[in-house]
């Protein structure tokens, strides 16, 4: 028997060690414990002996690692672009190398490396301005009107959509990208609701007249018409909604326009985050320019080096948040087709003010008391939600075939259940900023613990107006919050960049200000 239990200490041993070296823990002596921090630089020339000083230091605090975010001035919204992205911006040759130096910094002090999926938020990679136009880009709602007084018919060409400029946050009016195609999702005619004026910022239907006219459209494209007689006496509408690239830039491109082998000119643009085949956008070109660099996927797929490839809360702006796939998605799973639920889109309450782009639009409609719709706003986002687990699910798979996992910040600023988004991504995070409360924290922790997550971690100390004055009964405020709302994994915010800056006197360098 004292062999035997010695025979499974040995093996016991054995096995510790061998999780040990594998580096996933660290060792006895130098545990991978302690904060991790969010480390913002500006771009690609930051200088490279700071970046390895900043690294030590982290190590030296009992640090357990840092997330790489290449802020390039919120995309332009906080500050001016002094240096020109061709060279600095995310995927130029001056990023690869920093990224590189980055890496073996961290192996050099037994630190992780988190990747971040792009620069700003991560939510998109440089396109060149002329491909953003198609699938796999950001992509929105959009619709036209037409009204008939009572008595009048209607014989002629679709309304074309309303599609204003959306703004870059924070940057005032933008308009970005070559977007020029329309794709009808469905055409729908109604007659107003009692009392209902057609000048009015909110106009009301009567869904007892709703008639879905999709299948009357005649020709496609620019050439696309239909002919309606209404049957009732009252005002009428019809409606046309299209789906289209929204072309919201995630940062600006070079000061001289595109150069085709120079990734850093073309402006980086938000991806489609409802489909795969945004995740593969942005996959490919972080493969082709920078994973396949300076020897930078083998590094990180070194045990205890690279930890997660990872993408910050989505804070870009559509109108309505759609994607090709949709309106197939809806019929699947609710068992009816989208057109009637359309009118009312454009009138819900936005997942997040800030990040809102319907206030663009000068008219949206609703049922008015003629029908309660609350069962359509579901049944839209339920939709959402299924769509964008797929996508969280698909750079999942892609993390791991690199050796990475896959970490985000599920379901942010949009009408997506974020409990059930919680569920999907190798490591949930939350943030401090917009989750005060410990039952906030526990509407995602929920789903992390249902996903069989073992890590759910939190951008912590994110306080507005309080750079470089943050008190310690604040930060210490936020992370015992976190804790209690089932936070295992501190992400501090942040570690800014210790260097200088061109054109700026003040020593570092501070985002947001």
């Amino acid at each position: 028997m004292t062999a035997l239990l010695r025979c499974f200490l040995a093996l016991g041993l054995l096995t510790f060690a061998h999780a040990q070296s594998a580096g996933s823990r660290g060792t006895f002596h130098n545990p991978k414990t302690g904060v991790k921090w969010r480390y913002w630089i500006q771009d690609g020339s930051a200088d490279l002996d700071v970046l390895r000083s900043d690294v030590a230091e982290m190590a030296n605090v009992g640090s357990s690692g840092f997330e790489i975010l290449s802020y390039q001035s919120y995309g332009s919204a906080f500050g001016p672009i002094l240096l020109d992205p061709t060279d600095v911006a995310f995927g130029s040759n001056r990023f690869v190398n920093m990224t590189a130096t980055l890496i073996q910094a961290a192996k050099q002090h037994n630190l992780t490396i988190d990747f971040t999926l792009g620069p700003n938020q991560g939510a998109g990679v440089p396109v060149k301005p002329d491909e953003v136009d198609q699938e796999g880009m950001l992509t929105e709602l959009v619709f036209g009107s037409h009204f008939l007084q009572p008595g009048q018919s209607f014989d002629g060409p679709l309304p074309p959509p309303t599609v204003p400029c959306v703004s870059i946050y924070g940057s005032g009016q933008t308009c970005t990208a070559n977007i020029t195609q329309n794709f009808l999702v469905a055409v729908v005619g109604a007659q107003l609701a009692k009392g209902a004026s057609t000048s009015a910022r909110r106009v009301s239907l009567d869904f007892s007249t709703v008639v879905d006219l999709t299948d009357e459209v005649q020709g496609s494209g620019n050439m696309s018409s239909i002919s309606w007689t209404p049957s009732g006496n009252g005002t009428n509408v019809i409606l046309a909604f299209y789906y289209r690239r929204n072309g919201y830039q995630e940062a600006a491109g070079g000061f001289n326009g595109t150069q085709d082998d120079e990734p850093g000119s073309w402006g980086s643009f938000v991806i489609d985050h409802l489909s795969p085949k945004g995740v593969n956008i942005s996959s490919s070109f972080i493969q082709r320019n920078i994973l396949s660099q300076a020897n930078i996927r083998e590094m990180l797929s070194e045990p205890g080096v690279g930890k997660y490839i990872w993408e910050d809360s989505m804070e870009f702006r559509t109108q309505v948040l759609w994607t090709d796939a949709f309106s197939q998605r809806f019929e699947e799973r609710h068992r009816y087709r989208v057109g009637q639920v359309l009118p009312i889109l454009h009138g819900l309450v936005p997942g997040s003010p800030a990040f809102d782009a319907v206030r663009a639009v000068n008219q949206t409609f609703d049922y008015g008391t003629s029908f309660n719709s609350y069962a359509f706003a579901e049944d839209y986002r339920d939709t959402l939600s299924s769509l964008y687990k797929d996508y969280m699910t698909t750079f999942n798979e892609w993390a791991h075939s690199i050796g990475l996992q896959y970490s985000n910040q599920p379901a942010y600023n949009f009408q997506i259940d974020v409990a059930a988004s919680a569920a999907v991504p190798d490591a949930p995070e939350i943030e401090s900023l917009s989750l005060p409360s410990i039952d906030e924290a526990r509407q995602l922790s929920g789903g992390v613990h249902l996903g069989n997550r073992s890590i759910f971690s939190s951008e912590t100390a994110a306080r507005p107006g309080l750079a470089l004055s943050l008190p310690m009964s604040m930060l210490l405020e936020d992370s015992k919050l976190q804790f209690a709302g089932h936070v295992n994994l501190i992400m501090l915010h942040g570690y800014a960049y210790s260097g200088p800056y061109p054109e700026t006197t003040w020593p570092g360098f501070c985002t947001f200000s």
